[in-house]
């Protein structure tokens, strides 16, 4: 193999390592939004066992908490986009939630098949150079 052909196959080759790292940075970023959606679905089954009156604690930031009354225990307010909130039961959250976790798993899904064939293109590149 001529030493330009060869000196183009490990660029390729670098660049494709490049973009193995990128998807493989945004795939952990998938994971973790998956992750804090699955756990918010436990918590929203834990809240249905949190009776009217109660008295809970809420976030007023990251490290400060209000104490409150819950006078509501089965409706929420779920933010839809542009600062637009609708009323839904626990169940309606839930199935919204499990739309978001699906569209995420089906992203994810993707980004694997691109890693796949990125993988693929490197060992090609590799049995090439060392031909």
């Amino acid at each position: 193999m001529e030493q330009e052909n060869r000196q183009n196959k490990i660029m390729e080759f670098s660049l494709l390592e490049n973009q193995l790292k990128q998807i493989e940075q945004q795939i952990i970023l998938l994971d973790q939004q998956i992750s804090k959606q699955q756990n918010l679905m436990q918590t929203l089954d834990e809240f249905k066992k949190t009776g009217e009156n109660s008295e809970i604690f809420l976030p007023f930031s990251d490290e400060l908490f209000v104490k409150a009354k819950l006078l509501d225990n089965k409706n929420l307010l779920i933010n839809v986009g542009g600062n637009t909130f609708v009323k839904k039961d626990i169940d309606g959250v839930k199935k919204t939630i499990q739309k978001q976790i699906d569209k995420l798993m089906s992203v994810r899904k993707e980004l694997s098949l691109e890693i796949d064939k990125i993988l693929q293109g490197m060992l090609r590149i590799e049995k090439e150079i060392k031909g």
